[in-house]
């Protein structure tokens, strides 16, 4: 009787853990700050202590994206990722990059903006 109880425990425990590891939960959480239309560009001025901010756009054809960062003082990093996290660009320095886009089908993107200390300026635009 116990043994069976014990079966039937480990049983329920590596069930739960196993739906658990396999739950659609973002993997990753984000503070969206603003969507990018395409054809549209947004240029802001930063002053960060620390912390991690997204934008976030939508695209279904081919389009280019073009990141610059200005930085003052400390660090920050601009990282373009779509939903199933894989990374197109990366910027860590002062600099300006350009990344073309092709999904095919309708994808979700994020510029993923991690602060250290960052005083500076980032500028994105997205053109299809």
């Amino acid at each position: 009787m116990k043994s069976r109880r014990l079966i039937l425990g480990t049983f329920i425990v590596t069930l739960t853990l196993f739906l658990t590891s396999c739950s659609n939960a973002p993997k990753t959480k984000r503070t969206i700050i603003g969507e990018i239309e395409p054809n549209s560009q947004i240029t802001q001025d930063f002053s960060k202590f620390s912390g991690t901010e997204s934008y976030k756009f939508t695209i279904s054809k081919e389009s280019t994206l073009k990141s610059s960062l200005k930085l003052r003082t400390g660090k920050t990093y601009i990282t373009v990722v779509d939903e199933d996290g894989k990374e197109y660009l990366h910027i860590s320095s002062s600099s300006e990059e350009e990344v073309t886009l092709k999904p095919n089908s309708e994808k979700i993107y994020y510029i993923d903006l991690k602060y250290d200390n960052g005083i500076g300026t980032y500028s994105f635009e997205l053109n299809n």
